[in-house]
């Protein structure tokens, strides 16, 4: 049984805190949150203070759980991951029991997989992921840290998604393509080239309107 803490209280802790309902492996303590006061309750939950609170009185064997989203950008999660790192902590996955795996690919630290995820062979999940429902990632494909791929996504076979990356919601990624760091594609695009860093792309095909 895991002990853990979870970080943040807006939609997506919720999402998150209804897969742990689901796993009978992981008990949850309390709550972490920037605008909920100490003593207060989410979800049935105690909040037991901010993100200072925890690193300076929680020892840091306890577990935690990175429940910050990032449908808009993935900076405020990956300072999330990144603040409680430097202080020693170490974050569990959180995967929904629906969800299919080969057991040949690789899933880092902090990742939270919602039901429908489909991971195929030689496949690697970077640290502080999400994966939305009903997403499949392609074979021998490598998703970078930091990265968040949107519901109904498909990313193909032996392609890339660089770090600090969004792929919006039913995006398509063709095998093959290497999206490079800190892009975000957009709901219903499909990348069928090699992006650069720092891009915002739209359309089918996708194309880039700026940058970031």
């Amino acid at each position: 049984m895991h002990d853990v803490i979870i970080i943040g209280n807006g939609d997506n802790a919720e999402v998150v805190i209804d897969i742990i309902s689901e796993i009978h492996d992981i008990n949850i303590i309390g709550i972490a949150s920037e605008n909920l006061n100490k003593g207060d309750q989410f979800m049935g939950f105690p909040v037991l203070g901010n993100d200072q609170d925890i690193i300076s009185s929680t020892d840091n064997s306890v577990q935690l759980v990175n429940a910050v989203g990032a449908y808009r950008n993935t900076e405020k999660r990956q300072g999330t991951f990144d603040k409680f790192k430097q202080a020693g902590f170490t974050f569990i996955s959180v995967l929904h029991p629906n969800v299919s795996i080969s057991s040949n690919a690789t899933i880092g630290e902090g990742v939270i997989m919602y039901s429908g995820v489909s991971i195929n062979t030689n496949t690697t999940i970077g640290n502080n992921c999400i994966l939305a429902l009903n997403c499949s990632v392609g074979h021998h494909t490598h998703i970078e840290d930091h990265v968040l791929i949107s519901a109904g996504v498909n990313v193909g076979a032996n392609a890339t998604v660089g770090a600090n990356s969004l792929v919006a919601i039913g995006a398509s990624v063709i095998s093959g393509v290497s999206i490079s760091k800190n892009n975000l594609i957009g709901a219903g695009a499909v990348v069928v080239k090699n992006t650069s860093e720092n891009q915002i792309l739209f359309g089918v095909p996708a194309k880039p309107i700026n940058e970031k």
